[in-house]
């Protein structure tokens, strides 16, 4: 198994100059909770996976609310089902076994993305299909590693059987959660939205630094 989140935690991506902070605890477990307020770099990281696993020729299985927007046409209804027709919380279970099944049925290394899986689901509903990713771990013979993007409690509580490793994101000035327990006992606060706004902008700016400063190394190689 490649451990692809120790590659990219402290890699160019995550240095320093980057707005992101990435804090991971590793139990060598095949599932992986990734956790972060909004704007704290989780789509980022998310991307950074992707180009890793291409890298290293391991499919990189990637269901996100992104994928139902920018999928189009029969393929997009195949996966997620229609955004016309169906509520999101049928497009969110349909995604959730569709992946479960592609899963069991591939014969090669991959990794699965379930990014915010609970989207449009009730505290029930999240809770069960989470507990459906749970009894299905063992079942996928090759599965690298199972990412989880959420935000919701009772997608994480179920899966704490499987001891899974556990990523938090975070920006440099906010507060980080160093263990799941943290996160999970965490006090909910309000954030300010309009800073929100601000801080997301200002970190787009910093990523976009990032990229032009390492295509610039690129070329003077």
């Amino acid at each position: 198994m490649i451990d692809f989140i120790e590659k990219v935690k402290d890699s160019y991506w995550f240095t320093n100059e980057s707005p992101f902070r990435i804090h991971y605890v590793n139990n060598n477990s095949k599932v992986c909770i990734i956790t972060g307020q909004n704007a704290s770099g989780k789509s980022f990281l998310r991307k950074i996976l992707s180009v890793r696993h291409e890298d290293e020729n391991v499919e990189y299985i990637h269901l996100s609310q992104c994928g139902r927007s920018s999928s189009s046409g029969l393929m997009a209804v195949m996966v997620y089902g229609s955004e016309h027709e169906n509520s999101t919380g049928y497009i969110s279970t349909k995604g959730i076994k569709g992946a479960i099944k592609t899963g069991i049925e591939r014969n090669k290394p991959f990794s699965i993305m379930l990014d915010e899986p609970e989207i449009g689901c009730s505290e029930e509903l999240a809770l069960s299909l989470s507990m459906k990713i749970k009894d299905n771990v063992d079942n996928m013979e090759h599965l690298n590693t199972l990412y989880i993007v959420t935000h919701s409690r009772n997608i994480v509580t179920p899966l704490l059987d499987l001891n899974p490793n556990y990523v938090n994101l975070h920006n440099s000035d906010d507060i980080a959660y160093p263990t799941i327990q943290d996160w999970l006992n965490r006090k909910i606060q309000p954030v300010d939205v309009d800073e929100l706004y601000e801080k997301a902008n200002k970190n787009w700016s910093a990523v976009s630094k990032l990229i032009n400063n390492r295509k610039k190394q690129n070329e003077s190689n």
